[in-house]
């Protein structure tokens, strides 16, 4: 199965996403629609954790190489301002140490006007 510009899987639902840069590290244009609210009308947290996590494993990929097999082992992630359907916004993947077997990351996510709205720390797993 293939992979998605975000890092997810083509067969899973992913949020919609483009990479527009890749040196050890990401940054992404994603724009929550529809297919991304919650019940109650507003964009899912998990639509930022899920970008947040892909920018964070991208930016691993970048130092890694095309081929290599990783796993987000821990993903923390806070919000600080909701995302609105419609709008544009920017998720920025960082790799911030790497060992033998892990990839320390972190990402941000920011508005058109540089407000950040989520940020997350990662730690994935680099297989052998």
């Amino acid at each position: 199965m293939g992979m998605s510009p975000c890092g997810a899987s083509e067969a899973s639902t992913h949020p919609d996403c483009t990479p527009t840069r890749l040196q050890k590290g990401l940054e992404q244009v994603l724009g929550p629609d529809a297919r991304h609210l919650n019940p109650a009308g507003a964009v899912h947290g998990g639509f930022a954790a899920t970008c947040l996590d892909g920018a964070a494993a991208l930016a691993l990929l970048s130092a890694l190489g095309p081929g290599a097999q990783y796993s987000t082992v821990d993903l923390n992630v806070k919000y600080v301002r909701p995302l609105t359907e419609g709008l544009v916004y920017v998720a920025t993947g960082r790799l911030v140490e790497q060992t033998r077997s892990l990839g320390i990351c972190s990402a941000e996510i920011r508005g058109a006007d540089g407000k950040l709205h989520a940020m997350a720390s990662a730690t994935l797993m680099v297989k052998a």
